[in-house]
This record gives C-alpha cells, structure tokens and sequence, in this order.
C-alpha cells in the first residue's frame, strides 16, 4: 500500500509517467550532477497539435486512450536513461540525459515525430497526429529547471507559430518575438475598448465587374495603426486574436462599424449609387462558430432596417469541409436574412486550381 501510494505521488494516474514533481525533482537532481561532470542534457517539450479536435469528436474517454497511446510511443522511442512526464492536458516534457548537444537532442525529435506519424485506431478510423516540440540544452539555455521549461516553452510556441508540426531550439531571439506578440495582445484588447483611439479603422477596397468598368461592390479591410506601435499588419494581429479568444469580438466591431457605414452612405447625397452594392465582411471560421453569432450579425444590420440584403460574408473553404448539422442551419438562417456568402480566396487551398 505504501509502494503504490508513492507510486501515485509520483506518477500520473493516465499514461503511468512521471508527473511535474517528480521529473522536476529529476532534473533539478541532473543539474548538480552535469555541472559536477562537466557534461550537457537537453529539455525537449512537446505538445500535441489540435488535440481538442481529437476530443471533440470522439469524445474525452477516446481522447484519454490516444494520450495514453502516445505516452507509450513516446516512451518507447527514448533511452533507458531518459525520463518522460506529463505535465497535464496533451503536454509531454522529456529529460534527455547526456546528449551530443543539439544533434542528440534533434535525433529525439526526429524519432517522436516519426512515432507519432504512424495511425492510432480510434473508432475504426486512422488517426495521426503532429506535434510542436521546443529543445533546450544545458547549460547553454538555462542553469534551473524554470529557466529551462520557460525557454523550451518560447521554444515550442515558436514552432506552433511557423506552422506547427516541426521543432524549434531556443534562441535568445525568440524571446523578443513572443515579448512583442503578447505586448501587440494586450494593445489590441487595449485597443477594442476605444478602437478609434487605439488606432483601429476599416479602409473599403471597391469590386469591379469582369469588364472592370463597374463598381458591384466593396470589400471592407480592417487596418490597425497604433498610437506607439505604428501600422501593424493584419497578418500579425488576426492570429493573435483568434489565439487570444477575442476574434469574435474584433470581427462583431468590423461587422456593426462596416454595417453603420453603409446606412450612412445609403442616406447620404450619394445614396443612389449606394443602394445596390454588396459590403463584403471577411469572417474568421472560429467566430463563424461561436453561438451568438448569428445574434450578432442580426444586430450589425439594424441600422440597415434589419435586412441583409447589402451584406455579403466572406468565409473560408475549410469552415465548410466541418460543417456539421448545426453549422449548416446557421449558414441558412444567415441566407433567409437576405446575407449572402462567398468562399474567399476560391482557387486555392483545398480548391486550388493548379
């Protein structure tokens, strides 16, 4: 009884690694022990890429079996002398003992990713998974455990950020990267509480018939031009709000500014020429599928009298390969208002045309 209540204290309970306090205690234990030798050891963290897909569909218990499935790949493909723990979620941390510097560390990499590249059954379907993992070795990186974790962390997340599915060794640059992207966060959120002081403001690109001599209708392009930071492009500041939750927040502010827009011209002198052309909204699929979406897009249009007549919603391809039932009665309640919608950036991706 007492072997297996330190057996608990020490493992966790899901895959039977080794938990945060134990392997933390390891590799404080491994510090002493390479300073005293002279010798290196590497952090690799790995984190599963888009797992809540995997629990979303098949549900936790399904989920719970493929964490478990991975532990054990992941666990066959080091050496005896190395030390692999959870640390909670779909986070798995390893202790690689006495390595050739980064050439040992990366051989590791290599060896997870290919194990994790062959299918797990789950529900008669085959699964494969990608992961990101961040590499740290000592000393070179880090002289305690949190300073190691951190960097293996900056390490990862910048792996996450090229694309996932690869590894990435820290270097002293990546911390710069990652003190901008959370200052250039805390601005946008900053920024949403008063957009026209915090710098936000949309630009509308007119659409030409294919004769290019008539104007069918508008795109609206969200710009952002902080006070301090200067013009920051929406390829860098969108991901950070979809990473950061708040993507339907921005988007809502786009959809009742644009829609505002319009009733304004539409009332204006010029209201003439206005009156038959489309406003198309660019819309991320994560604030697509948020449930108070349709809420929202019914309340941009009140000062268009309710009607979606003048508004077309621009979404991507891959939204509609996961549509799912309750997706698709959105995207009709959203028709039956008068809305339209568009694939934005048809001819490429999933319908790319070469």
């Amino acid at each position: 009884q007492q072997a297996e209540l330190e057996r608990l204290a020490h493992h966790d309970p899901l895959t039977g690694l080794l938990n945060r306090t134990r392997w933390t205690a390891l590799v404080q234990a491994e510090i002493q022990h390479a300073r005293a030798r002279g010798e290196a050891f590497a952090v690799l963290l790995l984190d599963l890429d888009r797992f809540k897909r995997v629990n979303d569909s098949f549900g936790h218990a399904c989920g719970d079996q493929v964490l478990a499935t991975v532990a054990q790949r992941l666990r066959d493909a080091l050496r005896e002398r190395d030390a692999l723990a959870r640390f909670g979620g779909d986070e798995f941390v390893a202790l690689l003992r006495r390595v050739r510097g980064r050439e040992g560390a990366a051989t590791v990499a290599r060896k997870f990713a290919a194990s994790l590249d062959q299918p797990i059954e789950v529900q008669g379907q085959a699964l494969r998974l990608n992961a990101s993992q961040g590499l740290v070795v000592f000393p070179d990186d880090g002289d305690s455990v949190e300073e190691l974790l951190h960097q293996a962390h900056t390490a990862m997340y910048a792996a996450k950020a090229a694309g996932r599915n690869q590894w990435r060794f820290f270097d002293a640059s990546m911390q710069a990267e990652a003190a901008r992207r959370l200052a250039l966060e805390n601005a946008l959120r900053a920024a949403l509480d008063d957009p026209e002081q915090g710098g936000l403001s949309l630009v509308y690109q007119p659409q030409l018939d294919a004769s290019g001599t008539q104007v069918r209708g508008l795109e609206v392009l969200l710009r952002w031009t902080h006070p301090a930071l200067g013009a920051i492009s929406p390829v860098e500041f969108i991901p950070l709000a979809e990473e950061g939750g708040f993507i339907d927040r921005l988007g809502g502010w786009v959809l009742s500014t644009a829609c505002a827009q319009l009733a304004a011209w539409r009332s204006g002198p010029l209201g003439a020429r206005f009156a038959s052309l489309t406003l198309a909204v660019n819309v991320s699929p994560i604030e697509f599928t948020r449930p108070g979406f349709v809420d929202q897009v019914r309340a941009a249009l009140q000062p268009l009298n309710g009607r979606g007549e003048g508004l077309e919603l621009e979404v991507t391809e891959g939204l509609l390969l996961h549509a799912d039932d309750e997706l698709i009665e959105r995207l009709h309640t959203l028709t039956a208002m008068g809305v339209r919608l568009c694939l934005d950036d048809f001819g490429t991706g999933y319908s790319s045309l070469g």
